[in-house]
C-alpha cells in the first residue's frame, strides 16, 4: 500500500534520538512525522533491554545531557519509573540511569502526541522523494 505523506521532518527509528529529535521539531512546529519498524517506541532500550541509559555527565560529574532528554528523566521520575541519575558504583561510567521500558514506551508517546508528531509503528520508509524541498513521500 502507497500513500503519501506531507511533512517538513520525517524521523526513521523511535529510538531515544529518534525520539528526542521528533520531538524537538514538533516543538519547533514543524510538520514531523516519526517512522518506527516495531508497534512501540524505544529502539534498543526497550526492545532489547538496553539498560540503563549510560551517563549523562562526564567523566568529571559535569551534567552535558540535558534539554528533552533530561526532561524524559524528569518525567519519569514523576512517576516513579526512574529514580534519576545514579552514581555508578562499577565505575564503568560516572552516572547511570535506570528507567522502567514500559513507562518510557508511554511517556515517550504522550510527548510526541503533545509534539503534534505524527507517528507511523509497523512501518519503515524504504525511500524517499522530495519535492520543492518540503514534502516527503514515505511508503508504509
Amino acid at each position: 500500500m502507497s500513500r503519501v505523506i506531507e511533512a517538513d521532518i520525517v524521523v526513521c527509528g523511535g529510538g531515544p534520538a529518534g525520539v528526542n529529535a521528533a520531538i524537538a521539531a514538533g516543538r519547533s512546529g514543524a510538520r514531523t512525522v516519526l517512522v518506527e519498524r516495531y508497534g512501540f517506541i524505544g529502539g534498543m532500550s526497550t526492545a532489547a533491554l538496553v539498560y540503563p541509559w549510560m551517563t549523562f555527565h562526564t567523566a568529571e560529574g559535569k551534567q552535558v545531557i540535558k534539554g528533552i532528554a533530561q526532561e524524559i528523566i524528569d518525567r519519569l521520575m514523576q512517576r516513579k519509573a526512574s529514580p534519576g541519575h545514579l552514581r555508578d558504583t562499577v565505575g564503568f561510567v560516572h552516572t547511570i540511569t535506570p528507567y522502567h521500558p514500559e513507562h518510557y514506551k508511554v511517556l515517550a508517546l504522550e510527548m510526541l502526541k503533545e509534539a503534534g508528531v505524527k507517528l507511523l509503528l509497523h512501518s519503515f520508509a524504504d525511500r524517499v522523494v522530495t519535492e520543492r524541498t518540503r514534502r516527503f513521500s514515505l511508503w508504509s
